[in-house]
């Protein structure tokens, strides 16, 4: 018996190890914007996140040096669609997003919020190998699906 997600895909994989290992460089980095706060490495989340949700990873610093990894075969390979974790991207965007907005106007409360959040999640991914964003991206496709059933 066979169980068959059901979930668009844009019929592009990635290597999973490779954005496992960019999570572990995002989680180093809000850890380190977690202790001191600095608009600059949250502006840099800001823009990472920004190439890999909506530039293809093209200019992702974080894609770039993962490739190196990648290159020299210090990580495997285990290939996964491109859509769910494209999607996590998008909301990793947005929480840096809301980070850098909390780290200028110093809204200690929220940083640590959404740091502790952001640090959880890229923790999950690189650790384990789960993706929230993911998983949020599946449900989502599963309410879709059953909506247009209806």
């Amino acid at each position: 018996m066979q169980i068959q997600v059901n979930c668009p895909v844009d019929g592009v994989v990635v290597n999973e190890l490779k954005v496992r290992l960019i999570a572990f460089f995002v989680f180093l980095i809000v850890l380190v914007d977690l202790i001191q706060p600095n608009i600059f490495l949250s502006l840099f989340l800001v823009l990472d996140f920004y190439c890999r949700a909506f530039l293809d990873g093209k200019l992702s610093v974080l894609s770039k040096m993962a490739s190196q990894f990648e290159q020299y075969k210090w990580i495997g390979t285990k290939q996964v669609d491109r859509a769910p974790k494209r999607f996590a991207a998008m909301i990793g965007f947005m929480m840096s997003l809301f980070l850098s907005i909390s780290v200028f106007l110093n809204f200690t409360i929220l940083i640590d919020l959404i740091a502790y959040t952001f640090i959880s999640f890229a923790f999950l991914e690189f650790a384990f190998g789960f993706c929230a964003g993911c998983f949020a991206y599946h449900f989502l496709q599963k309410i879709k699906s059953n909506h247009a059933k209806n």
